[in-house]
């Protein structure tokens, strides 16, 4: 059993896809949210007591997380096909 928590994929750059260079890309949403808004923000959120924390840290950046996680979920169904 494997965790799809990666995904590894091999880069293209102008035409030429490179047989050595493998790229990884951190692809599991719970993962992707803690990395981009919870460790940066860990002595913010430890010390804040406002009610309004959550959209202090997402801040406009909450709709481009949603996308790209909506993004991933479209890749992992197209393996499947």
């Amino acid at each position: 059993m494997r965790a799809d928590f990666v995904q590894v994929y091999q880069p293209t750059q102008m035409g030429k896809t490179s047989l050595r260079t493998k790229k990884y890309k951190l692809t599991d949403p719970f993962l992707l949210f803690y990395f981009w808004y919870i460790k940066r923000n860990k002595k913010m959120i430890a010390v804040n007591r406002s009610e309004n924390l959550f959209r202090s840290i997402t801040g406009k950046n909450l709709n481009q997380y949603f996308g790209l996680g909506y993004f991933n979920q479209i890749l992992k169904l197209e393996d499947l096909l």
